[in-house]
């Protein structure tokens, strides 16, 4: 896959920023609970694993794009609970029930293509299963790049498509599989069949670090859970 042919179309961007705002308020209810049904259950043990460097290297101030309900902001102050974390997401219902959670944190509504933060001000930045929703990833990593303060770190944890021919089949055999059935039983079919689609039109895991290099980002690790079906990036601003 070219770097290009994972930009947008500015004609529908807005468009689809609007669809997905209905999508994720109306999935709100049930969005937690369908992620442990789609995960088999594993997807908390992941953002554990994500932010594991965080116990012997604590940030001051995190940043955690589409928050969602707040389960990766959740594992960050488990980590670090001395952390100062923000959570930002689009939907303002996931946001409505993060809220109600009691995390020690602040959620705000926000654009990740424009986030409303000065530059610099961040040690680290995570997203966590919402880069695939993102209309511009370049231009999204671009954004947390210019937050973060040099050195800081990102952590991407994503479903990525696998790489050999047999994990792709696992992959789409899986995603056709569960995903209908987790949407039957939320009762929200539409929206399910949106997140398996979005998930098909990531780039690779090749792709993925390239675009990170452009952002500014480098000393790339990364680590695969379940056939590498999930992986968790950790990279650092402007370290080659």
């Amino acid at each position: 896959m070219k770097l290009d042919s994972i930009k947008p179309d500015p004609a529908s961007s807005e468009a689809k920023a609007l669809q997905l705002q209905r999508i994720f308020n109306t999935l709100a209810p049930v969005y937690d609970r369908g992620n442990d049904l789609l995960s088999l259950g594993l997807a908390k043990g992941w953002r554990r694993a994500a932010v594991a460097s965080f116990h012997q290297n604590p940030p001051g101030e995190v940043l955690d794009v589409a928050c969602g309900t707040g389960d990766f902001v959740r594992a960050i102050l488990e980590a670090s609970p001395t952390s100062k974390v923000v959570g930002l997401d689009f939907s303002e219902e996931m946001l409505r029930l993060a809220r109600t959670r009691g995390y020690a944190a602040t959620f705000q509504q926000g654009d990740v293509l424009a986030l409303p933060f000065a530059d610099g001000r961040f040690d680290a930045v995570t997203v966590g299963f919402g880069l695939r929703n993102f209309s511009d990833i370049p231009k999204a990593l671009s954004e947390m790049s210019r937050v973060l303060k040099p050195g800081g770190r990102l952590i991407v944890l994503e479903a990525t498509q696998p790489g050999t021919s047999l994990k792709k089949a696992l992959f789409k055999a899986y995603q056709w599989s569960v995903a209908p059935l987790v949407g039957w039983l939320s009762g929200q079919p539409d929206a399910y069949r949106y997140l398996m689609r979005s998930m098909q039109a990531m780039p690779s895991a090749e792709e993925l670090e390239r675009v990170l290099a452009v952002a500014g980002f480098g000393n790339i690790q990364k680590r695969g859970f379940v056939f590498d079906m999930c992986v968790c990036y950790e990279t650092v601003k402007g370290e080659r």
